[in-house]
């Protein structure tokens, strides 16, 4: 678990590629790597039919990256404590329709006894499925240690990009550092609630929000796609 998590959100139109370039250039004493280049995903909403997860403070999501067989199952929660493990894709392509996610085929026993505790044996459903990139970059101190990560996750079928700061480092001057690269890179940006994430406007603009009946799934496509 990180020493400190922040989250951001921007609006606009600006690739992950132009913000790590920014972000590079900037004047600033604290020199960031690239852990993960910007690459493209799909990300798919898990909750009970009851948002027992979200009700309790918990974001479960499957990533996958495309032309992979395999994908990444990821449990979260708003101190930015994350859970993860691999998981067998099932098909060559998500379904657009309800479905449900076999726990039998997380390869973590912990994760899924997690997984198990908070859905309280109920059928764990797919809610939204969304066309993202992803972006992470890193922060080694002097001793070769990483300190500092930032995961960028951007929508641009809604214009959004969310930024996720974590912090091992006690060393405070870090994070306003990490901040004010954050602004001079990208615009519109504002410190979120951690409860808020990417999969807020579109589940939205299905009609639909953390804690409602809607059993409802769909994907929102990119730009100039139909």
């Amino acid at each position: 678990m990180p020493t400190r998590f922040k989250r951001f959100c921007s609006t606009g139109d600006i690739s992950l590629e132009s913000i790590s370039k920014k972000m590079s250039t900037s004047n600033s004493t604290i020199v960031l790597n690239i852990s993960v280049a910007p690459t493209s995903q799909t990300r798919i909403l898990f909750d009970t039919l009851n948002w027992s997860m979200s009700s309790a403070g918990w974001v479960l999501e499957l990533i996958r990256e495309k032309d992979r067989t395999y994908g990444t199952l990821e449990l979260q929660n708003s101190r930015g404590s994350i859970f993860r493990s691999q998981i067998d894709i099932w098909a060559d392509t998500i379904p657009s329709h309800l479905f449900a996610l076999d726990l039998n085929a997380i390869e973590s026993h912990s994760l899924r006894e997690r997984i198990e505790n908070l859905s309280g044996g109920n059928a764990v459903i797919s809610c939204v499925v969304i066309q993202v990139d992803f972006m992470e970059l890193m922060h080694v101190d002097a001793y070769g240690r990483r300190d500092l990560t930032l995961r960028f996750v951007a929508n641009p079928a809604v214009r959004e990009t969310w930024i996720d700061v974590l912090t091992d480092s006690s060393n405070l001057s870090v994070d306003s550092e990490i901040v004010e690269k954050i602004n001079q890179a990208m615009r519109n940006i504002w410190l979120a609630n951690p409860s808020l994430d990417y999969f807020d406007t579109p589940l939205r603009q299905l009609r639909r929000h953390r804690g409602d009946f809607d059993v409802k799934t769909a994907i929102n496509p990119k730009p100039n796609e139909k």
